[in-house]
């Protein structure tokens, strides 16, 4: 089944870990957009999203 393109082809997304760019397929890119997407469209006072950063970090 070919994957048909969706939400995700509007928006580029770079995944990094430790200072090293992570290549993404489609579907995980398809998943951390539509997922993210999802999470930010639900808060209030939040305009339409144009460029989303999310920045995950352990605390020392």
């Amino acid at each position: 089944m070919a994957h048909e393109a969706g939400i995700e082809s509007d928006f580029k997304i770079e995944l990094t870990v430790n200072n090293k760019k992570v290549g993404l397929k489609s579907f995980v890119r398809g998943v951390f957009v539509n997922v993210i997407l999802g999470m930010v469209k639900t808060l209030k006072n939040v305009d339409e999203p144009e460029d989303i950063v999310v920045k995950i970090q352990r605390n020392r």
